[in-house]
Order: C-alpha cells, then sequence, then structure tokens
C-alpha cells in the first residue's frame, strides 16, 4: 500500500477478483498438479519449484 493512500477496500476487492478470474484455469491447475503429486512436509522441492518462479513474476523475493 502506498504511504498516504487510505486504503479501499472496495478498489482491492475489485483488483483481486481480476486477477483471479485472468488466472483461473493457470491457477486450478497449479492448485490439482500440486495436490496430485504431495510431498512430505518441510521437503517440498517439486512444489517449490513450480511455485518460486510464478512467485517471482508477482513481485515475490523468493530465497
Amino acid at each position: 500500500m502506498a504511504q498516504g493512500r487510505p486504503f479501499d477496500p472496495l478498489a482491492s476487492r475489485t483488483a483481486i477478483s481480476q486477477v483471479l478470474a485472468r488466472d483461473a484455469s493457470r491457477l486450478g491447475a497449479l492448485y490439482k498438479d500440486i495436490h496430485q503429486h504431495p510431498e512430505l512436509a518441510f521437503e517440498e522441492k517439486v512444489t517449490a519449484a513450480k511455485l518460486a518462479p510464478q512467485m517471482r513474476d508477482v513481485g515475490f523475493t523468493v530465497t
């Protein structure tokens, strides 16, 4: 959130809804793939490899 701007929940909800609508099929496929190929807790190497580039693409720092 930018400094000095009040939070606008309606605008945020609209923006999130647009992103989800745009990416629904890709996110659904990723969800299904991850759940069809479970990994042991704290040993999620394949899952991490799939998620890291996508998280970087939307601006997260992945370590």
